[in-house]
């Protein structure tokens, strides 16, 4: 018998095990960005650094928790 989550599962979980460990370098390179914006006289890029800081642990706690990574 065909059972579609036999392949939507194992896809899922490359998928996401990909972004979770590829999160830490785009959170970085973002928040470097950032900074470097801040640096430079933009007002609002003081807060990208802290915030790419926030995302990176929220995708990295929900990956752990939903895909045991």
């Amino acid at each position: 018998m065909f059972n579609p989550m036999d392949w939507i599962k194992p896809l899922l979980y490359s998928i996401g095990s990909s972004v979770l460990l590829s999160s830490y370098w785009i959170c970085l390179i973002g928040g470097m960005i950032g900074l470097i914006l801040y640096v430079f006289g933009y007002e609002k890029g003081r807060k990208a650094p802290l915030i790419s800081i926030a995302m990176y642990l929220i995708i990295n706690i929900l990956g752990r928790v939903i895909l045991n990574v």
